[in-house]
Order: C-alpha cells, then sequence, then structure tokens
C-alpha cells in the first residue's frame, strides 16, 4: 500500500490471500456509500460487483477496459455469473434497454460519457453503482472534464455507489465531493516489491530503438510493452525501426483517428501477445494482459507533458495489466526530464498562490453574475464559460452545472494542483527519485544514456507531402470548430518545426489549394513564398497588413468578425509582420472598410459585437 495523508474510516484485513472473494466481509458484495481502497490491482474488485445478486452498473474510464471485461466472458464461459451488457457511444438505446429488461439480473459496463445517457434509460434506484478507478476522476479531468462531471452529476441517483481504485489519491488533492464520503480500505500482508529500474535518455527513440532490436534480434528474451500516452512517439518508433503488423500490436484509443504507418492496425488488450506491443493511455488502467514473456517498459517524455507518468497512481496500474508474466518484478522506465520546467514558470507556492487567485476572481466574477438582473450580461457571461473567449483566466475555473447554471469549478482545481504535482516530478532525476522513496517499490540505481547512433534514419515524416497531408487535416477539423487533441496540436507543431515554410504557406494563400496535393515540392514552395514576401514588403504599412490578413484566410470579404476573432487575427498579423502595436479589435477600421455591430447578429446561438467587412481600404484610396 503506498504511502499518503488519507484517514481511514474502516479497515478490511485481507491477511495473504489472493483474493478479496476469498475474504468474508466481502461475501456480500463490495462495500457501500465509500471509496474503497482495494489495496493491490488484480484482486478481483470488479469481478465481485459482476458476480453478486444484484442488479449493478459498473462505470469505467475507458472503453477499451469494457472491451476487454466482455472479451473475458467470451473466451472463458462461466467466470461471470451473469451475462454483461456493454453501453457506450454507438449503442443502441433500444438494443440495450431490451438486453436490460430480459436480464435476470443485469450487470452493465458503462463508460464514464455515458453514464448519463444510461441512467435515463433505467431506473437508478434499482441499481448499485462502482466507479471503477475513481483516481481517473483527478487525473483525467483536464482533458476529459464533461465526461467526469457526468459522473459527479448522477452518482447520487443510485441505490448505493462505490467509489473504487488500487491507487487511492492524496487527500490533497480530492474534490470537495470526494473528501466529504467514507473511506474504506483493504490491508493486504506484505508482498515482494516491485523493483523499478530508472534511465533518464537524451533520446526517448533512439533508447526504446536500441530494446527494440534486442527484442527483435532475439538478443534478449521476452516480449516488450512500452507503455506511452502518444501516438506521436508511437508512429515515430514504427518507423524509426521499420516496425510492421507481424512484429507489432499497437493499442490507442479508437476515438484517434490519426494514420498509423507500415500497415500497422489498430490492437486491441485481448489480441494475441507480439514481440513489440505498444499502449497508449486507454490500456493503463482495468485491462488484463496475459504474457507470460511480457517485459513492461514505462516511458516518460520531458517534451510531452500528457506522458508523465505519476509514479503513485499510474505506475502501480501499469504494472498491474500483465497478469501472469515472469518478468512483473522488475520494470523499466525510460525518461527525459522536463525541459518545460512547468507550464506557469512558477514555483509550488507561487502556483498554489495563483490558484486562490483565480479561485477568488471566479467566486467574484459568480457573485456578480447573480446579483445582475441584465439578460444581456448574463448571457455573455455564459459564452465566455462555454468557449472561454474570455481574455479573464478565471473563466476556466467556472463550469456550467447540469442546470447550465454557472458555479465555482473546484474538480479543475484540484486537477490542476495533481497535475503540477507530477510535472514537478520531471525536472530533475532527483525529483523523480525523490518521487520514488514515497513508494512501496524498490528502487534501482539510476542511469544515464545518451545515444550516439541511430540504428534507423530518423524522421517525423516521410516528406513534405506526408507532413502537408497531416497539417491540412488538422487544420481542417481546426476550421470547423472541432477541439483538437494534445496529440494533434502537438502533431502540427511538428510539421511546422520540420517544414517551417508550410506555417508561411497556409498564411499566405490558404490551405484550400494543400489539400491533397501530392507534386508539392520544398524548393519550389520556398520560391513562392520568397516572391509573395518581396510583393507585400513593396506595399506600405497599412496595405502590407490588409494583403497579409486576405491572402492568410483571416479576413474574408463579405464576413462579420467577432472582436475576439479580430484582435486574433490582427495579432497574427502584427507578429508575423514584425508590426509592435498594441491590439484593438477596432483597429481593423485602419485597414478595411468595417462596419461596427453592437451585438444584433446570433452567431452559434450566441449574440457578438464585432464588425461586418465591407472591402479593403487601398482599393479605394485613389477614388476622389
Amino acid at each position: 500500500m503506498m504511502s499518503n495523508n488519507t484517514q481511514y474510516n474502516e479497515q478490511i484485513n485481507c491477511g495473504n490471500k489472493k483474493y478479496l472473494s476469498e475474504v468474508e466481509p466481502f461475501n456480500d458484495g463490495l462495500p457501500k456509500n465509500c471509496l474503497f481502497h482495494k489495496g493491490m490491482t488484480g484482486v478481483g474488485g470488479t469481478t465481485i460487483a459482476l458476480n453478486d445478486d444484484f442488479p449493478t452498473v459498473i462505470c469505467l474510464p475507458f472503453k477499451s477496459v469494457i472491451d476487454n471485461k466482455v472479451q473475458q466472458s467470451l473466451d472463458k464461459p462461466g467466470s461471470f455469473k451473469y451475462d454483461l451488457i456493454h453501453y457506450y457511444s454507438g449503442c443502441d438505446d433500444e438494443d440495450a434497454k431490451k438486453m436490460i429488461m430480459s436480464s435476470k439480473v443485469p450487470k452493465i459496463l458503462v463508460t464514464y460519457n455515458s453514464l448519463g445517457k444510461l441512467s435515463n434509460l433505467i431506473n437508478p434506484k434499482e441499481f448499485n453503482l462502482v466507479i471503477d478507478e475513481y483516481d481517473c476522476l483527478i487525473t483525467e479531468y483536464l482533458y476529459r472534464d464533461l465526461a467526469c462531471d457526468v459522473v459527479y452529476d448522477n452518482y447520487k441517483e443510485y441505490k448505493n455507489y462505490t467509489f473504487m481504485t488500487a491507487t487511492p489519491m492524496k487527500s490533497e488533492f480530492l474534490t470537495f465531493e470526494l473528501s466529504k464520503i467514507r473511506i474504506v480500505e483493504a490491508i493486504w500482508d506484505e508482498r515482494d516489491p516491485v523493483q523499478i529500474l530508472p534511465l533518464e535518455t537524451t533520446s526517448i527513440i533512439k533508447t526504446l530503438a536500441i530494446r527494440i532490436a534486442e527484442c527483435l534480434n532475439n538478443i534478449k528474451e521476452g516480449n516488450l510493452y512500452i507503455f506511452v500516452n502518444s501516438v506521436i512517439i508511437a508512429n515515430k518508433l514504427i518507423r524509426h525501426c521499420k516496425l510492421n503488423d507481424d512484429n507489432t500490436r499497437f493499442i490507442y484509443s479508437d476515438s484517434n483517428t490519426t494514420p498509423i504507418p507500415n500497415g500497422i492496425n489498430r490492437g486491441k488488450t485481448t489480441d494475441a501477445p507480439k514481440k513489440i506491443n505498444i499502449i497508449t493511455k486507454t490500456g493503463f488502467h482495468g485491462c488484463d494482459i496475459d504474457d507470460e514473456m511480457g517485459k513492461i517498459i514505462v516511458v516518460s517524455d520531458g517534451l510531452r507533458e500528457h506522458t508523465f507518468v505519476d509514479v503513485s497512481i499510474t505506475m502501480p496500474q501499469i504494472i498491474g495489466r500483465l497478469r501472469n508474466s515472469k518478468y512483473s518484478n522488475v520494470i523499466h522506465h525510460i525518461f527525459s526530464k522536463n525541459y518545460r520546467t512547468n507550464a506557469f514558470n512558477m514555483s509550488n507556492e507561487d502556483f498554489i498562490e495563483y490558484l486562490k487567485q483565480q479561485q477568488k476572481e471566479a467566486n467574484d466574477a459568480l457573485i456578480q453574475y447573480w446579483h445582475t438582473s441584465s439578460k444581456t450580461q448574463q448571457s455573455w457571461f455564459h459564452s465566455c464559460v462555454k468557449k472561454n473567449n474570455s481574455e479573464s483566466d478565471y473563466f476556466d475555473f467556472i463550469r456550467l452545472n447540469s442546470e447550465s447554471k454557472p458555479e465555482l469549478n473546484e474538480r479543475k482545481l484540484q486537477a490542476l494542483k495533481f497535475s503540477y504535482h507530477v510535472r514537478s516530478m520531471y525536472d530533475s532525476s532527483e525529483s523523480l527519485t525523490q518521487a520514488y522513496t514515497a513508494t512501496n517499490f524498490k528502487l534501482g540505481a539510476l542511469e544515464f544514456e545518451n545515444p550516439e547512433f541511430e540504428l534507423i534514419p530518423q524522421g517525423s515524416f516521410r516528406g513534405i507531402i506526408d507532413a502537408n497531408k497531416y497539417a491540412v487535416e488538422i487544420l481542417t477539423k481546426k476550421e470547423e470548430g472541432i477541439a483538437l487533441t494534445l496529440e494533434e496540436t502537438q502533431l502540427l507543431k511538428e510539421c511546422y518545426y520540420e517544414y517551417p515554410d508550410l506555417e508561411k504557406a497556409y498564411l499566405y494563400f490558404g490551405i484550400e489549394e494543400f489539400r491533397d496535393d501530392e507534386t508539392l515540392h520544398k524548393g519550389n514552395l520556398r520560391k513562392r513564398i520568397v516572391a509573395e514576401e518581396v510583393s507585400i514588403l513593396k506595399t506600405n504599412s497599412e496595405d502590407k497588413v490588409s494583403t497579409f490578413m486576405v491572402n492568410s484566410g483571416l479576413i474574408k470579404i463579405g464576413d462579420f468578425k467577432s472582436n475576439n476573432e479580430l484582435r486574433s487575427a490582427l495579432t497574427t498579423t502584427y507578429e508575423y509582420l514584425g508590426i509592435y502595436l498594441p491590439v484593438k479589435a477596432s483597429d481593423i477600421k485602419n485597414y478595411f472598410i468595417a462596419i461596427e455591430d453592437t451585438g444584433r447578429l446570433v452567431k452559434n446561438g450566441t449574440k457578438h459585437r464585432g464588425y461586418y467587412i465591407v472591402d479593403r481600404k487601398d482599393k479605394w484610396r485613389d477614388v476622389a
């Protein structure tokens, strides 16, 4: 059991047993209306909930975990007492209803996202609810806040609820709601500690490539399980090491549509093992993987904060995925330090003070909201909360509750505290070592590796045509108003890093002419950009701005642009052209004939203040 500062209301002694089902207090099922800390992974907590005689909903963080349990029930008939019903995005409501109604004792597996919809299909008061891997409600909140909010907003509707995890969160990071729930802990006799072998590297890809080559060439026995929360890193590895579908299984989220090179298909946790197995966060929790020859490598890339693994929460979860490996007592953690230090460039004390200040400003804003009678002001406030399109940071800490009323988002504040805590682990090898000392792991000697050679020529893309294809797809999604994932944002940055002229080309000429472009050439593109820049420089300052904004697609004649959109467009233009002026939305009148609208126009269901763009000013400059 990891060390933390949590106070337990009840403890259940499990001694040297292997499963919870062997311990008498669990004969009647899991403890109810509590946070249940089961102590270890693989002790059968979910199995107890699936085998008791009461209708139960098991709420899980990822679809892959549900698919894993369902496949287990098919592969091993009789492993669960009742048939399993799965419910997540894409499932037909009528089919689900029929299956639930016809089941003697319904056992429903549902994702966090779909719990609200399921609650409308059934009578929650007739079901127990188990929220499995509840630590994800904090660790995942910054990326999946809406899904986590669904759980918070629905769990009290059920007859009984149990928040369950093998890796409990320290009390300082618990949300207010969770901190008020009683805690039950399973206590086990001491087990042999798992040894962690940390290795700091200057090149994640090259260091992994060496291990992959040793595995594929049978220099070292076993199958590699590389746990890394990055499709970008996985794709680089696949290209770098020329991996293919015969030797590699890649398990990643169904919602991620990033193309995978070399003909590698999307894998599942229930597929047969391969020599190389790469697994993103979708397989970090709850999945059971059988492979006696499996060797675990956990990867944390200092350039990608979403790959940072918390050593007290996520690390034990990852270790618990391989159920029967003869190598399960030794784990390799390959990492590079966090070169960004932290996203806020603050000390821990300053960061906590920053959060307190934002909380105060958010509370003050909420008080103002509830005391104003202006429908326009209230509508504007709702818009800022929904789209976070205000210049004030505190709107980031306000959410709309299930009744669409604004309230302080204390859940996000706690998630940010935890995120900072994890980021700070990777400031140096010393800070990571200190984090490990607070766990029950046996820590091996820290090693350092600086690979001086490449086994295979490295590169994120096959060429500029390949990079252009990814960039256009991502930019199209952005133009359609679809939020980009962290992976997509990072991939776009890498496109621009390797081919800087692509960013300029999209700004000058728009993305449409580059769609499906199979003839793109670096040299020719450079010549076009140089010619365009010479043309722009020949115009005066005002003409330069309007020319750039039109050619880049930031402004279209005849369109309405909100003040926020204009400030963003002008900022981009000024930065690119080296113009050092403060930005105001009204500056658009310096470059275009523009008619101000004070908020009558409705856009996306919300009124916006802004300007209609009638024409470019330079076209009329010589007209008498």
